[in-house]
């Protein structure tokens, strides 16, 4: 008998062939993860539309805040017309840009128990030019009129809102004790005082004074 041949064995590898449909294929024992690219949503790309645009806002309102801070004014919360005692009921509150260019009232103690000298709309910040002095005992009673003129009226140019001066009348006396609410310049030499009258007149004064027919005068010393 002849002697068997001794064969090597043949070692075993990672990886095995297999036919399908008569194509060998060689399958490895480890395997990669798919690699898929990253795909944004409408919902996404909404939200981050949506933090871009609140980021700018944001910094806009921060950088206006910091370049044009507001202040707290006071407004009236109702329509104040011309010559009318500012009472606290009056006022509120607003909050707006602080202007280096413009002057707002701050303070109610500035406007309390004041009066108007033009009309005060409501929820309108107050300049200090707006107003006058505190007003005088009976305002919101008194009988208010304007002279205007000339010669008859040449104190205008020495007097001041707050002031007190007599009246003459053509054919009715003298009226003393009149306040000064305003004082204007209508022209050249030409004034506009408007005044109250606090006492009781007569029919007759009335009606010169809402005419204009009176003169202004200084009070005597000691009157």
């Amino acid at each position: 008998m002849r002697p068997r041949r001794a064969f090597a064995a043949v070692p075993a590898t990672d990886s095995k062939v297999a036919a399908t449909n008569g194509v060998s294929m060689t399958e490895t024992t480890s395997q990669q993860p798919e690699v898929r690219p990253l795909r944004l949503t409408r919902v996404g790309a909404l939200a981050v539309l949506v933090f871009l645009v609140g980021g700018v806002i944001y910094l806009f309102a921060r950088h206006s805040l910091q370049t044009n801070p507001e202040v707290e004014v006071m407004v009236p919360v109702r329509e104040i017309r011309p010559f009318e005692v500012i009472v606290p009921g009056d006022l509120g509150v607003r909050r707006v840009p602080m202007d280096p260019g413009r002057s707002y009232v701050r303070e109610r103690a500035q406007l309390e128990n004041r009066y108007a000298l033009t009309s005060l709309l409501p929820d309108r910040p107050i300049g200090p030019e707006a107003v006058g002095p505190l007003a005088p005992a009976g305002l919101s009673s008194a009988f208010v009129f304007t002279v205007e003129g000339g010669a008859g009226v040449s104190l205008a140019g020495q007097l001041g809102r707050g002031s007190y001066v007599d009246v003459l009348l053509p054919s009715a006396g003298r009226i003393g004790n009149v306040f000064v609410l305003d004082v204007r310049a209508i022209g050249a030499d030409r004034w506009a005082v408007t005044m109250s009258v606090a006492s009781p007149l007569t029919n007759e004064q009335a009606a010169m004074l809402a005419e204009g027919r009176a003169s202004v005068v200084r009070r005597p010393v000691g009157g």
